[in-house]
């Protein structure tokens, strides 16, 4: 870091717009409104303008100056390691002068100048795109995707579960396939009617089990077939679409039909 200077990088002429690495900075804001990210976002062009016009030469004075103004200007969720980066860095000492600041937040940019408000950001913000006809056009179209893909799904997952009136729950294979596919379809939105379907499962003598007995039973430790079976069997109804998240639960699965 101690590398950026004015000695080793010609300083450029024209103003730089700095814009924030969202991968370093996308949960930061989670759950706060936009006006948070902006009040945020104008504390931080005044600190980045005020270290430019202060001559710092190196990235040590860099932080040093930056990381005093961010407490002193009370900056709770930019955070000095999110914020400068090398990249951000190198531009504040080569460049003449800093035109903006800017970040990603809901798919849009917000942007800090000389002179913005946060009124002013979060308008330009909602300019932009996420008031925009299109952008409303967009988010209405996703939701209406959305619904017909939980409808979808909910025709499959209401026909497989009246399947279980007259199942075969004495082959454990089947029962296995048959509760991996019907989890398959599981999404947000959609009923996967539990209840009902412990229910049946326990009628035949299958429970939902604790995650650290399939812990214990990896492999090709548990040689009891029909006991590792019944433990699969457990885990998912235990657990549901999230089991099916482990690619360790689908490859113990594969290892116990080869039993």
């Amino acid at each position: 870091m101690e590398g950026f200077n004015k000695e080793n990088h010609r300083e450029r002429k024209e103003g730089v717009s700095l814009v924030l690495d969202s991968e370093r900075i996308e949960t930061v804001f989670l759950g706060k409104g936009v006006e948070d990210a902006a009040s945020e976002l104008i504390k931080l062009f005044s600190i980045i303008t005020y270290v430019k016009k202060k001559g710092v030469s190196t990235s040590g004075e860099v932080e040093l100056l930056a990381s005093d103004l961010l407490n002193e200007f009370n900056v709770l969720e930019l955070k000095y390691n999110m914020v400068f980066t090398n990249k951000v860095i190198d531009q504040i000492l080569r460049s003449q002068e800093i035109d903006s600041v800017s970040m990603e937040f809901n798919g849009e940019l917000l942007i800090a100048k000389s002179g913005s408000t946060i009124e002013s950001v979060v308008e330009a913000w909602a300019k932009l795109g996420f008031y925009s006809q299109d952008a409303i056009k967009t988010r209405e179209n996703k939701r209406e995707g959305e619904k017909e893909a939980v409808k979808k799904e909910q025709a499959i997952i209401d026909i497989m579960l009246t399947e279980l009136d007259t199942f075969n729950f004495t082959n454990q294979e089947k029962v296995i396939d048959w509760l991996y596919e019907y989890y398959i379809h599981s999404i947000r939105g959609a009923d996967m009617h539990k209840n009902e379907l412990l229910e049946k499962f326990q009628a035949h003598g299958y429970v939902p089990e604790n995650n650290d007995k399939v812990d214990g039973m990896l492999g090709k430790t548990l040689k009891d077939k029909e006991r590792l079976g019944r433990v699969i069997i457990g885990y998912l109804l235990m657990n549901g679409s999230l089991a099916l998240r482990n690619n360790w639960l689908k490859a113990l699965i594969e290892d116990w039909k080869r039993f």
